[in-house]
């Protein structure tokens, strides 16, 4: 299917989904988490922060869970389509963009390189790792600026679609994503 297809579909879909279903699947994309790469060695991960109107998976759970580690959110360039990152500690206060994003104000920046992993949002993705996100292209440009060796980890409430059709050079191939009953390796 096409991005534009599966965005429609997710989205409604994700529309008509209770919200306790929503947070149980969170916990269990956690605990996924948790089973899977809760022993690697990394200090800092990038982690997005959660439209919960929109009912996008929440984070916050997998937030508390890196609490050891360095914890980096993004705030988003709407002229660039550009994302800059910054360490959310404890009492960083948030701001909701235009577009109902939680952002952090007056935080630390921090530099694409330092960052170990990558926690990436989606509305789908395929079974050779690729991904359907709101169409912008953010993470696409962020994790060009990254390290060639960070770590890319999806984070879904469905399980993948075959295949998007219509996926193109710049588009950045996760390497995992993590479902609430599987993760789905594409190394």
């Amino acid at each position: 299917m096409l991005k534009p297809d599966l965005r429609k579909h997710f989205l409604n879909r994700r529309k008509l989904t209770d919200d306790s279903v929503i947070e149980k699947q969170s916990l269990d994309v956690r605990d996924r988490f948790a089973e899977e790469f809760g022993k690697l060695e990394f200090e800092t991960v990038h982690c997005f922060l959660p439209i919960l109107k929109h009912k996008e998976i929440n984070t916050w759970p997998l937030i508390d869970f890196f609490s050891e580690k360095t914890v980096v959110v993004s705030k988003s360039d709407f002229k660039t389509h550009e994302m800059h990152s910054f360490v959310l500690e404890k009492n960083t206060p948030l701001e909701e963009n235009r577009w109902g994003i939680p952002e952090p104000v007056n935080a630390r920046p921090i530099h694409e390189h330092k960052i170990d992993l990558v926690l990436i949002p989606l509305l789908t993705f395929d079974k050779l790792g690729y991904r359907v996100g709101y169409g912008k292209g953010f993470y696409d440009r962020f994790l060009q600026r990254c390290r060639p060796d960070v770590l890319k980890v999806g984070l879904s409430l469905e399980a993948p679609v075959e295949k998007i059709s219509d996926t193109h050079e710049h588009d950045q191939k996760l390497d995992y994503c993590i479902t609430p009953d599987k993760v789905w390796s594409f190394v």
